[in-house]
């Protein structure tokens, strides 16, 4: 199998060579790096739940219940063998939210070259990694992650489920968002699972003037039941209602 980063290309990140050796000491890191369906997961956490810092220096992990944040710090300490700090934000538009958030400029550059957008997402062009999209291991890892942070589930009537995935994107980068989705539709039918087409609607105006809109996509109600067995929620919220075991008052669930 392919390196996805091999000691060479890390060390071509540093201008001067024994802050690249300072680095591979101080965090043990072996090289080369390969593809595996853990990193699969951290790399979708950060897209879509998550955040590389602009400046590279930091990356985040965001839930609104300081419990989902477990995975991700698992994640992190298997295959990179550090730690982070958990942080209550009060300030969040839908009400207290946590964050683990882990500063290491060596490992952000990992994630960065490996495939993680870096700065806000919503304003950035970026695009599915090759690594992800061309394995089934990986993309199902992925899609998993991605449909627990982004996915939406509702019913109509008393059986029939729909299942959503909604992003929002700057208005002057919608043909980026439009393929980045269509990427996700692709993977997706690798598996048998068939979805509408992508449909845009009006987002919000940010506060620094940015207009945005929403793209988002359905999988189609007769491949909901395929979608469970061959990507399914890692959420047990999510699993129990997508299952009928449980309803919400507006039959509906968002992370």
């Amino acid at each position: 199998m392919k390196s996805l980063m091999t000691e060479k290309q890390f060390r071509e990140k540093y201008k001067l060579k024994k802050f690249a050796d300072r680095s591979i000491d101080r965090f043990k890191l072996n090289f080369p790096i390969y593809p595996n369906k853990n990193l699969a997961k951290i790399l979708s956490f950060l897209t879509f739940d998550g955040h590389l810092r602009w400046d590279g220096n930091v990356f985040m992990f965001t839930a609104g219940n300081k419990q989902l944040l477990k995975e991700p710090k698992i994640l992190i300490k298997n295959e990179f063998g550090i730690t982070g700090k958990f942080r209550k934000i009060p300030t969040n538009n839908y009400g207290t939210s946590f964050e683990y958030r882990i500063t290491n400029k060596p490992i952000s550059r990992i994630l960065e070259f490996i495939g993680v957008p870096k700065g806000n997402k919503v304003l950035i062009p970026f695009s599915m990694p090759k690594w992800i999209e061309k394995n089934l291991e990986f993309s199902r890892a992925y899609l998993q992650v991605a449909f627990d942070c982004e996915g939406s589930i509702w019913k109509e009537g008393s059986e029939r489920r729909k299942i959503r995935f909604r992003i929002h994107k700057s208005s002057k980068l919608l043909k980026n968002g439009i393929n980045f989705l269509e990427s996700l539709r692709k993977m997706l039918l690798k598996f048998g699972i068939r979805t509408s087409k992508i449909w845009i609607g009006e987002g919000n105006v940010r506060k620094d003037g940015e207009k945005t809109k929403y793209l988002c996509f359905n999988i189609l109600s007769k491949d909901i039941s395929i979608f469970n067995k061959e990507i399914g929620f890692g959420l047990e919220h999510k699993k129990k209602l997508l299952e009928g075991l449980t309803t919400t008052r507006d039959n509906s669930v968002k992370l």
